[in-house]
């Protein structure tokens, strides 16, 4: 499952990058990586998040496109207990959980000064949660669910630019019948953008 999703981001990234000049006005693409926290479920402590969007330009100040993503929710250790005689050998994982999927992304720039932009950004898409035990996996759920955020970015050239942008993710998961599911975390994440035109 984690190579078919690498496999997409991928592909996606060559179209947009290859994609004819003349047909279609060329989107911006980012890459974003940095980490999640404030987990809600368990386990919950965190972890690493990475995401791939493709945005076209909507006016000057507006981009709408898609978004590919993956977060760590966390990892649950345990002792590991000699059988013999009772030792604590140290610690062991005893589960983890990750998020994947696929949204659709809006970017509003509400400041401009110089090179430096600030601005709102959410998403509207499918979260997959699974779980596994060192690389097995043993359970997985789906839903619908948004992100709100804010972004800083600076330009970088006439083709770049990087910024911080911090984002809440909510899922429409039932909690109630499985309140260990994950509802909701944060990210927050460095940002490199190619942009799809210069910016002079």
């Amino acid at each position: 499952m984690r190579a078919r999703f690498v496999a997409t981001a991928v592909t996606l990234a060559l179209m947009a990058l290859h994609a004819p000049v003349g047909a279609i006005v060329r989107p911006d693409l980012l890459v974003g990586f940095g980490g999640s926290f404030a987990v809600t479920g368990a386990p919950s402590g965190g972890g690493l998040s990475s995401s791939l969007s493709a945005l076209w330009p909507v006016g000057e100040r507006a981009g709408f496109g898609v978004r590919l993503f993956a977060d760590d929710s966390g990892t649950r250790e345990g002792r590991l207990v000699d059988p013999n005689n009772g030792a604590d050998l140290g610690s062991v994982g005893l589960s983890h959980r990750w998020v994947y999927g696929a949204s659709w992304r809006g970017d509003l720039k509400l400041f401009e000064r110089g090179r430096w932009d600030a601005g709102l950004l959410g998403d509207w898409g499918y979260w997959r949660i699974e779980d596994d035990v060192r690389g097995r996996f043993t359970g997985a759920s789906s839903a619908a669910g948004f992100v709100l955020g804010g972004k800083l970015a600076r330009q970088i050239g006439t083709t770049n630019s990087a910024g911080l942008a911090l984002r809440y993710h909510r899922m429409f998961t039932n909690r109630e019948s499985a309140p260990n599911l994950v509802g909701r975390y944060a990210t927050v994440a460095f940002e490199w953008c190619w942009l799809g035109a210069d910016r002079r």
